[in-house]
């Protein structure tokens, strides 16, 4: 009953301590030698753990361990350091949360492989505890390469609004449904609620996206300030929508913001002007 009467902050805060204890054990395994500066460094970058934390939850909630579900649901988080990883090294982002990234401090060819190497281990800790567990490990990796994949593909549609949703529902949501549902798994829950489990972390992660997608829209809707995905002209939901509107100058003006030709402040300061006055930010 402790951890119901606990403070949210306070239950993190724990959860991840716990986390980290045990994927510093996990990381000492001898295997990892002479490696072990390269495998552990993503794991010292910061990060709330909010994944042990949501299979901790859904455990408790189920009747099933604390601790040991964390300890277990550590296999989440090490896949979720492993994504960053590779994220970084796609997106060539030399800075991660402040600090630099590990194809930043290394190279390219050894953060793959710790990347790689991560993985494998979250699958090991996954098979040992029980083959479901394993499998669901495979299954949310599997999605998260699926996702990044056909982001990246060449010749895409950026502008297909149903694409755009399947891929963040592997690319993003994929990594909110594995915990819970790892939770129930280790609650011995009924199929029923491992079902429960997975809805609640889809609509997690959907959310979890949604937000972020909003975030640099509305800084630069609201102050101007070019930035992060607007920055970087990354098609976002705001904008997907903003061209299924079909306005003809919009549209014109998003296609160039697309080709990475010139932008000027003007295209900037019209491009601010659309998004502002369509609603589209209410919308998501």
């Amino acid at each position: 009953v402790r951890w119901f009467l606990m403070d949210l902050q306070e239950f993190l805060i724990e959860t991840a301590e716990i986390s980290e204890k045990a994927i510093d054990k996990y990381l000492e395994r001898p295997e990892f030698g002479a490696l072990i500066n390269l495998v552990n460094y993503p794991n010292k970058t910061g990060g709330k753990r909010i994944r042990p934390a949501l299979s901790r939850l859904w455990s408790l909630a189920l009747g099933g361990p604390d601790h040991e579900t964390v300890k277990i649901a550590s296999g989440c988080e090490l896949i979720h350091q492993a994504s960053l990883v590779h994220d970084d090294i796609i997106d060539g982002d030399n800075y991660r949360r402040g600090k630099p990234t590990l194809h930043n401090l290394f190279d390219a060819g050894q953060a793959v492989m710790a990347g790689d190497l991560l993985v494998m281990l979250a699958f090991k800790i996954g098979f040992k505890r029980n083959t479901a567990l394993g499998l669901l490990l495979i299954d949310t990796f599997n999605r998260l390469v699926r996702g990044n994949a056909m982001e990246i593909i060449p010749g895409r549609d950026k502008w297909d609004k149903e694409l755009y949703d399947t891929i963040i529902n592997d690319k993003t949501a994929a990594m909110f449904e594995a915990p819970c549902v790892l939770g129930a798994i280790m609650a011995d829950a009924q199929v029923e609620y491992q079902g429960d489990a997975l809805r609640y972390g889809n609509a997690i992660g959907m959310m979890y996206q949604l937000s972020d997608d909003l975030s640099d829209v509305l800084k630069f809707t609201n102050t101007g300030e070019i930035s992060g995905d607007i920055a970087n002209r990354t098609v976002t939901l705001p904008l997907i929508l903003l061209h299924k509107q079909g306005n003809k100058i919009c549209v014109k003006l998003l296609e160039r913001y697309l080709a990475g030709i010139e932008f000027t402040d003007k295209d900037y300061a019209n491009l601010r002007h659309h998004i502002a006055g369509s609603g589209v930010i209410e919308e998501v």
